[in-house]
């Protein structure tokens, strides 16, 4: 983390259904932009069906730097 620095977090979902959330927040909504309120974070997947989920995980900061994550994975019923 910079000094003065904003830090940013978005995700889109590109296949099945689930949720993604930082830590007790509520979910997240795809392609919405969220600040990054501390340095070390953990997000939370939870997935609402079956099959294959894809989806990518933007994090950037307040001088325009960006990076992404992709994250794909199956998911099978109870």
């Amino acid at each position: 983390f910079y000094a003065g620095a904003r830090y940013y977090i978005r995700y889109f979902q590109y296949e099945g259904a689930g949720h993604l959330r930082c830590q007790d927040d509520p979910p997240y909504i795809g392609n919405d932009l969220y600040p990054l309120e501390q340095r070390n974070f953990r997000l939370y997947y939870t997935s609402g069906s079956t099959g294959t989920h894809s989806f990518d995980i933007w994090i950037s900061d307040s001088f325009g730097n960006e990076r992404q994550l992709h994250f794909e994975f199956r998911s099978r019923g109870q």
